[in-house]
């Protein structure tokens, strides 16, 4: 991100009549949009977020949102979680401005050792996790029997549809489209039977339940580095009325695709790359499954009148976990044999859920 004098973030400072030598740590967190995140040395500051796009639509309903959610936001959470206040928006420069998480770092960046770390990263306790499940737990549950208004109130599921990799009804146009290791993926899930059929059968399970945060990953929960130590969960211009199993199956399959490119980018050969993510991978199931359990505590009955959620969540996030897959073959254009054990581990979350859940969502199931 370019944080000078021409920037919309620049342009911010020079407005306040500051510089970004007046602040004692800077940090960048780079997705689909940018946070920056500036803190004073007496430990006040901005969380700023620049957003790419360049229509103003996604900032608006950013805007919305955050106007809609902060009734329905858990109160119970607010002593781990919070939602960073919105303090002001600036259109011209598509930025808005929250209150500062202090010290903050992404959740994804701290289990991947970047940010300046190197390796494995900094262990997050598993409470975290526990944590962060029963925030969203409460939060699916208030707002499914809440009243919403305005355009959160309106379904949203053909999003969600949209999200499942389809690679059996594929017309000339779309493969046009297509880098050549994406057309090499729809190959390999197209003569893969169950995998379509287990695909096909997620498309018809989505339904309306509550609202959901819509970009749950490891990117938008921001860990303190800071007092109070609590948690943000940030992002939140795509919350919908949707499913909870594609927003849980969605967090989980995001962070095993973050853990296992790291792995990915650290070891040279495939024998290498498989027996590192399988030791990634068993590292990860009792987080995951800390995850699992904090939800089902937060979401209580609204939870356990949904006796398909655990194997609808564990199905949603193979489908996530591929779905990221072929994002990645759209830059890179080759299918690589490690890529192939990838999609290997994305289709044993859908076609044999029972096995999955036992390991990543009860951490009983062993080595995968």
């Amino acid at each position: 991100m370019e944080l000078g004098s021409g920037s919309g973030l620049g342009r911010l400072l020079d407005r306040r009549g500051e510089r970004l030598d007046d602040y004692a740590r800077i940090s960048v967190n780079s997705g689909r949009n940018v946070v920056v995140s500036l803190a004073r040395p007496e430990g006040n500051g901005l969380l700023v977020k620049q957003h790419r796009v360049r229509s103003n639509d996604r900032l608006f309903a950013e805007m919305a949102v955050h106007e809609e959610i902060l009734g329905v936001v858990p109160a119970s959470g607010g002593d781990r979680i919070f939602v960073p206040r919105l303090l002001r928006s600036r259109p011209d420069d598509r930025l808005l401005e929250f209150e500062l998480v202090p010290g903050a770092v992404s959740l994804a960046d701290r289990m991947a050792g970047e940010n300046g770390e190197s390796g494995e990263g900094k262990p997050v306790p598993a409470a975290r996790f526990e944590e962060l499940g029963f925030f969203v737990g409460e939060f699916h549950a208030r707002t499914a029997d809440r009243k919403i208004s305005g355009a959160l109130a309106e379904p949203a599921v053909e999003i969600e549809r949209m999200q499942i990799v389809d690679f059996v009804h594929l017309t000339p146009e779309r493969c046009a489209e297509f880098s050549a290791g994406e057309l090499q993926l729809a190959r390999t899930v197209q003569r893969d039977t169950a995998l379509t059929t287990a695909l096909a059968r997620l498309d018809r399970t989505i339904g309306a339940r509550c609202l959901i945060h819509g970009d749950l990953r490891g990117e938008n929960v921001l860990l303190p580095g800071g007092s109070p130590e609590r948690m943000a969960v940030i992002d939140w211009e795509l919350c919908r009325f949707s499913d909870p199993a594609v927003e849980l199956g969605y967090f989980i399959g995001s962070l095993l695709h973050r853990v296992l490119y790291a792995v990915r980018a650290e070891q040279p050969t495939v024998d290498a790359w498989r027996a590192a993510a399988e030791a990634r991978l068993s590292a990860v199931a009792p987080l995951t499954a800390g995850f699992w359990q904090g939800y089902r505590r937060g979401a209580g009955a609204f939870a356990a009148a949904q006796p398909l959620l655990a194997l609808l969540t564990v199905h949603h996030a193979g489908s996530a976990l591929l779905s990221r897959i072929a994002g990645d073959l759209r830059s890179s254009g080759e299918l690589m044999p490690r890529d192939l054990l990838v999609v290997g581990i994305a289709r044993q979350l859908l076609v044999e859920p029972l096995r999955a859940k036992a390991r990543y969502l009860t951490n009983a199931g062993g080595a995968g």
